[in-house]
């Protein structure tokens, strides 16, 4: 499941989950990324959330837009959604209380008056060998809202968010399993937000140009 929107809230989905119960032979991708194959423990967190960052950067490599950084306010928002998905068993952007992932990143402090920016989230839990990096991108890559979300060009900060247990209702007896969240975002000056409006206003269809206008930061 992924959501992306400026201020004014652009949902390319709400609806689309991404819930990696099983796979039959993913993709595979080249060996550069470190510990992409290797399941979360308690002792491996930091190396989990490194490979998916550095997949996400292949990825992005191909299709020739920026690369990720990984940002703490970012992770902050993404650990703390992880967390509560768990522990209340709910899987969704907005929690039962209709917080949203641009509010949550208001609260870290990511998003701020004083700048324009651009935000997105996609979540996804995997049970057993699943729960790797190279097929969570797998299951992320292979679903077009997720696609889009973390090829977004204009992305250039990532924060991954891990905690061990599934946010819905299931059987005791099933394979442990992970949720991870993973928040994206730009934080941009008024220069750079005026060269993305220009960008936009190029494009001869109006339903494209709308598009692009929309992905332009916002003010926070």
């Amino acid at each position: 499941m992924s959501v992306v929107g400026p201020r004014i809230r652009l949902f390319f989905s709400a609806v689309t989950a991404a819930c990696l119960l099983a796979l039959a032979g993913a993709a595979q991708a080249s060996a550069d990324c470190a510990d992409a194959d290797t399941v979360p423990t308690a002792d491996n967190l930091p190396a989990i959330r490194a490979a998916l960052i550095c997949l996400h950067n292949e990825e992005r490599q191909k299709a020739k837009v920026a690369l990720l950084r990984s940002e703490a306010r970012l992770v902050a928002s993404a650990q703390g959604h992880s967390d509560d998905m768990v522990a209340r068993k709910f899987f969704a952007h907005d929690t039962p209380e209709g917080i949203s992932p641009f509010k949550r990143m208001r609260r870290e402090g990511y998003i701020t008056p004083d700048v324009f920016w651009n935000a997105g989230e996609t979540i996804v839990w995997a049970s057993g060998t699943f729960t790797t990096p190279r097929n969570i991108m797998y299951s992320l890559i292979e679903k077009p809202i997720e696609r889009l979300t973390l090829l977004a060009p204009n992305w250039r900060h990532i924060g991954v968010g891990i905690t061990f247990g599934v946010p819905v209702d299931r059987d005791p007896t099933a394979a442990p399993a992970v949720t991870y969240t993973v928040n994206y975002g730009v934080r941009l000056g008024e220069k750079k937000r005026l060269a993305c409006l220009r960008r936009a206003a190029k494009k001869r269809q109006t339903a494209h140009r709308r598009l692009m206008q929309a992905t332009c930061p916002g003010r926070g």
